[in-house]
């Protein structure tokens, strides 16, 4: 819905900026078409986006844990 309501917005701008051009309801009709389809995210993009995320931020979690666990035990090494 957010990125809906963004695409709505920014279509709106685009017809307060460029009145003449996107006047024409076939141009904007065409517009909003594209855009729709660019909404759309794929269940396997999603899953692989969200893993390749989410190792990355585990592994810098584990880095910052690191370095404030060892400042706070400097003996252990």
């Amino acid at each position: 819905m957010y990125l809906q309501d963004m695409m709505e917005t920014m279509l709106r701008t685009g017809v307060d900026q460029c009145p003449l051009t996107l006047a024409n309801q076939i141009v904007l009709a065409e517009l909003r078409k594209s855009c729709e389809e660019k909404l759309k995210i794929s269940e396997d993009f999603l899953q692989n986006s969200l893993s390749n995320n989410s190792s990355g931020e585990i592994m810098f979690g584990v880095s910052v844990f690191s370095s404030s666990w060892l400042s706070c035990n400097p003996a252990v090494f």
